[in-house]
């Protein structure tokens, strides 16, 4: 049976990859491009004959030089499929890059499958997973520094959370806090006062403060980590909570209402917060009150003496929680 004509087979395979959303190409070893998909067509946007034969780095790139993240040349040494990913400047757009070495030849020269795919969007997305889960790793930092120089930190992470990339169209929001609401954290000078260099174990009156913000950093939390359960109902009378989570969440949601929190002198703000191991095993309960008699107290006394010993103090009517 005579060898099918090269060519006729791209036409055929053609048809095929004209639905796929990637942007494909069949270049071979020189870069001459012999088929682009309807996807490539139309972002290179020029007639069909201006494209075929061109050279792809000059055609597709704009690049009198192949990038040097082109996985043709790797391929073509191994004869193996490889895989790249490349940013291109003048788009703004990250690629994946995938070569497949095809099994004909067009005027002697290899042929390989090239698949571009944008993947922008999930790079920006990593990036900004990467920057919330620092959130945990800045607190860290920031019980580290002097007590007096605390508040400046703080006027630095909000700088950092307002400077994450918006990905509302695909993702919804991601943290975002005003710089107008950070100016307002000098007040957390109340609480610092009360801290000591020398005494690392103080207790803090937790009252809600900048409470969107905090909805925020939980909503992100749940939308990077669904399956932590994490909520938080808020209200301005007596009660306030609950906050589902699991353990390793507990401190970060702790630092969060931390420092993003002021004292009150003309309401009672009370946190009820149910910690668990998992949806079934309840590790403890507490309530905590910033001033008026504390609830549940002999609820409270039976768990944190068995279970976070030295955490929560009694202060006068109320409980204050103690952070580290």
């Amino acid at each position: 049976m005579p060898a099918r004509d090269p060519k006729s087979l791209i036409k055929v395979v053609g048809e095929i990859l004209d639905c796929i959303p990637d942007y494909v190409g069949i270049i071979d070893e020189d870069r001459k491009i012999h088929f682009v998909n309807k996807a490539l067509h139309e972002m290179v946007d020029a007639e069909m004959k201006e494209i075929i034969d061109q050279y792809c780095n000059i055609m597709v790139h704009g690049l009198i030089a192949p990038p040097k993240e082109c996985p043709l040349l790797q391929s073509i040494r191994t004869g193996e499929p490889q895989k790249n990913e490349y940013y291109s400047r003048e788009h703004d757009v990250w690629y994946s890059l995938e070569i497949y070495p095809m099994n004909i030849e067009i005027d002697g020269k290899k042929t390989f499958l090239h698949i571009a795919r944008d993947i922008s969007d999930k790079k920006r997305f990593e990036d900004a997973i990467l920057r919330v889960n620092n959130i945990g790793e800045f607190y860290l930092d920031l019980l580290t520094h002097d007590i007096s120089n605390m508040v400046q930190p703080i006027l630095s992470y909000l700088q950092l959370l307002n400077e994450i990339p918006e990905l509302n169209m695909k993702y919804g929001k991601f943290i975002s806090i005003p710089l107008e609401e950070a100016k307002r954290i000098s007040k957390l000078t109340k609480i610092i006062r009360r801290l000591s260099l020398h005494e690392p174990r103080k207790h803090i009156i937790v009252t809600v403060y900048m409470k969107e913000e905090i909805e925020k950093c939980i909503e992100e939390m749940n939308r990077q980590f669904p399956e932590k359960n994490i909520n938080v109902i808020f209200s301005h009378d007596s009660y306030l909570g609950p906050i589902d989570i699991c353990n390793e969440f507990m401190n970060p949601i702790f630092k969060i209402c931390r420092y993003i929190t002021k004292l009150s002198d003309d309401r009672s703000i009370n946190l009820q917060i149910t910690l668990k191991l998992n949806k079934n095993e309840e590790l403890f309960y507490l309530t905590a009150t910033g001033d008026g008699p504390a609830f549940n107290k002999g609820f409270l006394d039976k768990y944190f003496d068995r279970y976070y010993d030295g955490v929560f103090k009694k202060e006068g009517l109320g409980y204050d929680i103690a952070f580290y």
